[in-house]
């Protein structure tokens, strides 16, 4: 059955090139289609489904793809912060205790605005 936007894949470990070696991956489907929060939430959802106690998020839709659905990188962290936002006020009993989000050091800006929006 072929994979739709927002669809959810829980691979246990993931092996790549160079020895790189990953654990509890979820990929989540994203088409740039719909809305961002909706691909935090739903990768989230997996997460506390599949048992996991912590993930690590990266920041999506930045870079090349800032205005292809979100029209700013502060729009696409708002968009974030509503899915983990979202997530938390929907599974208050989640296992899930840590959620990690991978800035790279150069958006220093981003970071700044997605603690803003979480805390918000």
């Amino acid at each position: 059955m072929p994979l739709k936007h927002g669809d959810t894949v829980v691979a246990n470990s993931l092996d790549l090139p160079r020895k790189n070696t990953f654990q509890n991956v979820i990929f989540v489907v994203d088409d740039l289609q719909g809305p961002l929060h909706q691909i935090i939430y739903n990768g989230l959802v997996a997460a506390t489904k599949a048992g996991f106690t912590s993930v690590t998020l990266p920041m999506i839709r930045m870079g090349v793809m800032i205005g292809v659905v979100e029209k700013s990188s502060q729009e696409a962290t708002r968009e974030m912060a509503k899915g983990v936002k979202k997530f938390m006020a929907e599974y208050p009993e989640s296992n899930l205790l840590v959620a990690t989000f991978v800035v790279c050091d150069c958006y220093e800006p981003l970071k700044v605005q997605l603690e803003k929006d979480l805390s918000n």
